[in-house]
């Protein structure tokens, strides 16, 4: 019978083969990350869908009015501005005594806290407990205790934020001295934020659009009303 001849791959040819791989893997790992990014904002868009309808029925059950939040603002505000609307000493916005947005359609309106969390969200602001149920959204302090705007498609009521909270949020806030805020690395999606207008439709908003919106209060922006 005839020897056989085995023949393996040379130390050349396995590198080499090792460095193709490498090249594809770097080229399609991008891709990948994109398209995970897309499927959370895609997430993200489906919450904020359901905190309108829990948004709506509240105002419906609430003579035309949206859920008012306590302590809209920090005393004093000069520079920076601050949004933080439920003070840190009540981090808890499912037990702080001071009334907020999404304490007050927890339960009847949205069943589940999950609702409130982007997946796109980069761990947690300074002064978070942790522990507490998390919040990515952003609420437009104008709606606070107010009914629908002029011109509902064109107010942002909700808008999502890079970081998770222990505590609601809102701003802008409608108060002079400390209307605004707004810092760069705020953007959650590749440097778009969701907005979620009061007539229902989410809006990808690049982050150069935003905060000239949101720094121009006010007025003739999306955001004062």
């Amino acid at each position: 019978m005839a020897n056989r001849i085995r023949r393996g791959f040379t130390l050349i040819e396995l590198l080499v083969v090792i460095a193709i791989i490498g090249i594809l893997a770097s080229m399609l790992f991008p891709v990948f990350s994109q398209a995970r990014e897309k499927g959370r904002q895609t997430d993200c868009i489906s919450n904020m869908r359901q905190l309108f309808f829990a948004m709506t029925m509240y105002n419906q059950d609430y003579d035309g009015l949206y859920p008012a939040q306590g302590h809209l603002f920090i005393d004093p505000c000069s520079p920076p501005p601050f949004w933080l609307d439920i003070a840190y000493g009540v981090p808890n916005w499912k037990t702080s005594p001071e009334g907020n947005w999404a304490q007050a359609i927890f339960g009847a309106y949205v069943k589940t806290a999950g609702v409130y969390i982007c997946k796109s969200n980069k761990g947690w602001t300074k002064n978070s407990i942790n522990t507490q149920p998390a919040l990515s959204y952003v609420y437009n302090g104008f709606a606070s205790g107010s009914g629908d705007p002029p011109a509902p498609s064109d107010m942002i009521l909700l808008w999502d934020y890079r970081y998770l909270t222990s505590y609601a949020v809102a701003d802008p806030v409608p108060y002079d001295k400390c209307s605004w805020a707004y810092y760069p690395g705020w953007n959650t999606h590749a440097e778009q934020f969701n907005c979620l207008y009061f007539d229902g439709h989410v809006k990808n908003k690049p982050d150069e659009a935003f905060r000239q919106a949101i720094w121009g209060l006010p007025p003739g922006n999306p955001f004062a009303y």
